[in-house]
């Protein structure tokens, strides 16, 4: 489970920038080893894979 950074305002410090960018790599690579892959929201799941 990932937290969804990466829906707002792109910050203007290089590290929460960095933070977000890293966090989204994780997740990609984490997805290729799944099965299955579901982004839920307001406690609406959607299947991405």
């Amino acid at each position: 489970m990932l937290n969804d950074v990466n829906s707002g305002v792109i910050p203007m410090e290089n590290q929460s920038r960095s933070f977000i960018d890293r966090t989204g790599v994780i997740g990609q690579k984490l997805s290729l080893l799944c099965n299955e892959v579901y982004e839920v929201k307001l406690g609406l799941s959607i299947k991405l894979k």
